[in-house]
Parts: C-alpha cells; structure tokens; sequence
C-alpha cells in the first residue's frame, strides 16, 4: 500500500513492516492458493487473516487497478471470500479485528479490542464496554484482546467485562508470570461459567442491555431451549444489594445464582420475577431460569448434592 505521496505505508511509523494492498488481484490469488495449500498439507481447521478489520486506511497506489483513494474494506472483502472459497466448509477463518457487517459474511469471527478501549481511551465514556457486534451478528464469534504481546496481570475487571459480554477470551504468554493468581482464577471461573452454559450463551436469540431495577447494573440476556441466562454488570463504586433484575416468570422453573452458586427464590409480582442479588462494586453476576425437568446446573453439583 502506498499513501498520497507514492511512499510505502509502513504499518505504523517507524515500524518496518509494510502492507500489501488487499485490493491487488495477483494478491489475493496468490494469498487464497496458500490458505489452500496449508490447509491441504496441515489439516488445520482454523485460519487467521491478520490485521483486517481494522477499516483505517486508504490505499494511494496509481498501478494496482483501484480507484485512488481507495478504502481497504473493498479489497479485504474480496480477499477474504477468495480465502473462505479456498478452504473446506469445515474450517474457521477469523481476523483482527472485527470487520464491518458485509464482510463479516465470509468470515466466522474475530479477535477484538472492545474491552481494552473501554478501559483505556473510552473510559471516560462507557460505564461498561459493550460489544454490540457480538449481539447484532451473534453467530459471529469475538474473542477480546486484554493486552497484546505483555502481561495481563492482574486486570481482573478485564475478564469479568469480557464474561458480561459473552464473549471469548485471548490468551497469551505463560500463565504462572503473564497473569497473576487472581486473574488466573477469574479466568477459569468466567470461562467455565460460559462454557457449561454454552447452549444459550451461544445461541442466537441474545439481547444487550436488558432493563434492570438498579441505575448503574447492567444486564445481558442470553435464551437457549432449556434455560434463560443473564449476565450482570455492577458499575457502581458501592456494593448493590437487594433487587436488581425483573423478568418474565415462567411456571415450572427454577431460578439459580450461579456466580455465588446458590439457588434463588425470588418474589413472583404480576407475573414477574423479582430477583434479588449482591454485587460488589465493578463485579458481576449471572442468573440462570430453567426449567424443572431439565435438573440442577452442573454448577452447583458437588459430591452428588446442590450446594
């Protein structure tokens, strides 16, 4: 890619690395026929195409056969069809980052940087980061990107945001001196959470930012056919206690506390239930309906019992 004076793009200044112009046509086929020679010689089922989706450049270039300027979004698109073309059906092509809706369509899912904006530039902002790209294309699997190439640390508020979403978490770097203990734990409880409740967590009927009965609690609503998650965010700088969300009540169901791994009782009012909850301040909580014949979470199993 070149800018308005003709120079090579480098990828950042300084840096010297380059990028090769998506909208290039002897590019893309000589990039699809690698995707589709590794995955004949490899096997492997999952494909990275790195740094589209990022949307912020215009390529200058007067011999490529492109308009100029010309926006990378056109090329990357095509590019990652040819891709998609070039693999067997059964393999996953995902980028970084998330890319515009049409071109999502060619594509499984992405890496994404929701969470780290919203604890960084767009802090003053944003209560709580929500990736809504998540919601609107729910098929579409993103995996959020805490921090790139150092330690995490202990940026545990981090990994309860990513569990509010719903979303998948990039791990990088040894677990023992990039993640501190807490972190670590947060990590396996978050994600074992979503994964024993993938069924709704996954499913394609979800809605953000549900209403809740306190300013400043947030709540994501996840439905599968045997149960109704959500996943809550307290933003407050005080610990909410008392009721915090009220949804429709189903006859036949069993309402769970799963992040404390209770069962819950909650008040029945003109055919809602009113669930009561404590959650420290920038903590998070899940609830969980589900129908009686469908037993106790797993969650909550432990030596045979209901804890």
């Amino acid at each position: 890619m070149r800018d308005t004076s003709g120079k090579l793009m480098p990828y950042t200044p300084g840096c010297p690395e380059f990028i090769m112009c998506p909208m290039v046509k002897a590019w893309q086929e000589y990039l699809a026929g690698v995707y589709r020679r590794v995955s004949s010689e490899t096997g492997a089922l999952g494909f990275y195409i790195d740094e589209f989706g990022f949307a912020g450049r215009f390529c200058c270039a007067k011999g490529h056969g492109h308009p100029v300027p010309c926006h990378v979004l056109r090329g990357e698109r095509e590019l990652t069809r040819r891709i998609r073309l070039a693999l067997p059906s059964k393999c996953v092509v995902y980028t970084e980052e998330t890319p515009c809706d049409v071109n999502s369509q060619c594509q499984d899912g992405s890496f994404t940087y929701c969470v780290n904006a919203g604890q960084t530039w767009l802090r003053p902002y944003l209560e709580v980061p929500l990736k809504l790209f998540r919601f609107a294309f729910p098929d579409f699997k993103t995996f959020e990107i805490i921090t790139c190439d150092r330690p995490t640390g202990s940026n545990v508020e981090a990994v309860k945001q990513i569990f509010f979403n719903g979303e998948g978490l990039w791990i990088q770097g040894e677990p023992e001196s990039w993640f501190t203990k807490e972190t670590r734990e947060t990590i396996r409880k978050c994600m074992g959470l979503l994964r024993a409740h993938k069924e709704a967590i996954a499913s394609e009927n979800v809605n953000p930012f549900v209403p809740t009965l306190v300013g400043g609690v947030f709540a994501n609503e996840f439905k599968g056919k045997r149960e109704s998650v959500w996943l809550l965010y307290n933003a407050n700088p005080l610990t909410v206690r008392g009721p915090v969300l009220s949804v429709q009540h189903i006859e036949g169901t069993r309402y769970f506390d799963l992040w404390n791994g209770r069962e819950i009782k909650p008040a029945v009012e003109g055919g809602k239930a009113v669930i009561s909850l404590e959650i420290g301040p920038h903590d998070v909580g899940m609830v969980v309906r589900r129908q009686t014949g469908s037993g106790v979470p797993s969650d909550l199993i432990k030596g045979g019992k209901p804890r």
